[in-house]
């Protein structure tokens, strides 16, 4: 039986699933993979890093990524006013870690408690219903955003932490072939990483994007490792995020 695999459908994820010919890949957003993946449908995604806490027993598979140092270029917040007057924050509705970072930095570092609703991914819509919006993925490298003030997540977290920031990682399910998912993800990261001019010019077309943006998103923006730091980077989120699930920022 062919190994079920799930991944979001954003630019940031092609590297890792290149060539990617001897399983069942499907392609959904953070939100819904891990919705899949807890209800059995997959044997493991490419999913939003919040989900280790949500289910420890999930098995991260070691040496792939997607992760930022600085950055990203694609997990973006704009607003219309200076965040310390941001009442209503309107985030992606198919985003997970990046949903919960931004609140976790309104509380933590601006120190207000605005209110958060989960819409689709459009800013202008988004902006109709509030004063800044959370953009992630191909919506967020796209977006505009003139005459907005516009801060980078990535950017953020590595100014606060000096850490590198995990966006996501294969996660598979505790009775799912886990070598073998490894083995699979693994080499799928190394043909990914040898072709990353061919992936920007297949996806500058597919996106509407120049080459050029798309090149140096892929080989500057993202990193695709999972080593130490990138691991210190993701156990210190951990811990942020379980202070601000325990209402407390000590």
């Amino acid at each position: 039986m062919k190994l079920r695999l799930g991944s979001v459908p954003f630019l940031n994820a092609k590297p890792l699933i290149e060539g990617m010919e001897r399983v069942e890949l499907s392609f959904a957003l953070p939100s819904e993979l891990a919705a899949q993946l807890e209800a059995g449908e997959i044997d493991a995604a490419l999913v939003s890093s919040v989900e280790l806490i949500r289910r420890p027993n999930l098995r991260l598979v070691t040496e792939v990524a997607i992760a930022s140092d600085g950055p990203t270029k694609s997990v973006r917040l704009f607003s219309k006013m200076p965040l310390s007057n941001v009442r209503k924050v309107a985030l992606d509705s198919g985003s997970l870690t990046s949903s919960l970072l931004t609140r976790i930095y309104f509380e933590q570092r601006i120190g207000i408690a605005p209110e958060f609703v989960s819409v689709p991914a459009d800013l202008e819509t988004m902006l109709e219903l509030a004063d800044a919006a959370l953009m992630i993925g191909d919506a967020g490298m796209s977006a505009s955003g003139g005459g907005l003030t516009a801060i980078d997540m990535g950017e953020v977290w590595r100014d606060w932490t000096g850490l590198p920031f995990v966006w996501a990682g294969w996660l598979a399910a505790p009775d799912a072939p886990f070598d073998e998912i490894a083995e699979v993800c693994q080499s799928s990261k190394a043909l990914g990483l040898s072709r990353l001019p061919e992936i920007a010019q297949r996806e500058a077309v597919r996106l509407s994007l120049p080459f050029d943006q798309c090149l140096d998103y892929l080989t500057n923006a993202m990193k695709y490792d999972l080593g130490n730091r990138e691991l210190e980077g993701l156990e210190r989120f951990l811990t942020e995020a379980g202070r601000f699930a325990r209402g407390t920022t000590a």
